[in-house]
């Protein structure tokens, strides 16, 4: 009787391990069609490139060297096997197909009838006996024959780690532009502002739009502002939530005239020192000395023609007392600072002072979690 052998596999570890399987495929078909002009211009194609380049690492030798398959017209059959030759048993077809399962794996993975999912089960038929092995009784007699050991082999391509895969990457072949947030999920997200006067008996939306998951909600503050401001909406306050502001932000919705009602990002450690503790010359944004009342020693300006270089004395540093708490202290009395570094301490210095006056408290009341909302317009006109 001729023999069936059946190796399903279906162990966690190794079904996770399985995505080196399609990282190898997915790098054969990209490096198979790299020359042909034709496919290169497939929107398919684009994307399994786009998919490659994204979240898997290919060797540089193969990106240098890429592998040469033959042609169909070149493979040349090998010579049929003789059963008879077969040592010890004329059941040669026990032997072919647990082979032929061990090296393509995948491929009785992808066949359901055959793959049961709780446990690796070897079944056996020979000479009217049936034998069943549960998993923990299986004990491969050649640790090389692993499937993921097998499937790597050769293979010149790896995954990323998933903290290398970036947000924007690919998330579906039937939606490229989606991307992926890690509080949203994936697709897209929509930012509305809208009127919240409260003697508006009703409330407008004066703003709408959509962009990929990933983006960040600080930078749709200032877009929000200038697409309000060509419509003729600019409002006199905005107000949002805590992930819209920022000490840039600040000072750029005030060059539009706009006063951004927002609680400040981060939480100030009351145990350490800021720039805010130096002595600053804030007409010409430069520090004069540290908190300790010590001057630089040196000051240079960095190649973009901004920045200052500063070195205190170390010894001075070492026994000042704050030098653990201090960020000139901690680098051995050295501290670089661009102007724009003092500008946005003392924005972000003002909001978090803002923030605790009962004024804003109060106006604040009147602003709704998560979205961007607009005050100064009434039923669309300016308010006087």
């Amino acid at each position: 009787m001729n023999v069936l052998g059946i190796l399903v596999t279906c162990v966690p570890p190794i079904v996770g391990r399985r995505l080196n399987v399609v990282a190898k495929d997915l790098w054969t078909l990209v490096d198979r069609f790299r020359s042909n002009a034709d496919v290169n211009k497939m929107h398919a194609y684009k994307l399994l490139k786009r998919l490659l380049d994204e979240q898997c690492v290919v060797t540089k030798e193969e990106q240098e060297n890429p592998v040469a398959l033959k042609e169909l017209n070149e493979i040349v059959p090998e010579e049929p096997q003789n059963p008879s030759t077969q040592s010890g048993t004329d059941d040669h077809t026990k032997v072919e197909i647990v082979s032929a399962a061990l090296q393509a794996p995948s491929e009785v993975a992808d066949n359901p009838l055959q793959n049961p999912p709780c446990s690796d089960v070897i079944v056996k038929e020979q000479e009217n006996t049936m034998e069943m092995k549960k998993s923990d009784e299986i004990v491969h007699d050649n640790p090389q024959n692993t499937v993921d050991q097998i499937d790597a082999e050769g293979s010149p391509v790896s995954l990323k780690k998933p903290k290398e895969v970036a947000s924007n990457t690919l998330q579906s072949p039937s939606d490229p532009d989606a991307t992926y947030s890690g509080h949203k999920g994936k697709g897209y997200q929509i930012q509305i502002c809208e009127t919240c006067h409260k003697d508006n008996p009703i409330q407008l939306i004066t703003h709408a739009y959509v962009e990929p998951a990933h983006e960040s909600d600080q930078r749709a503050t200032i877009p929000t502002i200038d697409a309000l401001e060509k419509r003729g909406l600019k409002p006199e306050k905005l107000f949002a939530d805590t992930n819209y502001n920022s000490g840039q932000n600040l000072l750029d919705a005030a060059a539009r005239g706009v006063e951004l009602m927002a609680p400040t990002p981060g939480k100030a450690n009351p145990d350490m020192l800021r720039l805010r503790d130096f002595n600053v010359d804030y007409n010409n944004l430069e520090v004069t000395a540290c908190p300790k009342g010590f001057q630089p020693v040196k000051d240079t300006i960095g190649s973009d023609g901004l920045t200052h270089n500063l070195r205190f004395d170390r010894d001075q540093c070492a026994g000042c007392g704050v030098s653990g708490v201090c960020p000139a202290g901690k680098k051995s009395g050295r501290l670089r600072v661009h102007p724009q570094d003092i500008v946005l301490e003392f924005s972000i210095d003002y909001s978090r002072q803002r923030e605790e006056t009962e004024a804003f408290k109060e106006a604040y009341k009147i602003s709704f979690w998560d979205r961007i909302h607009q005050r100064g317009r009434k039923n669309g006109a300016r308010n006087g």
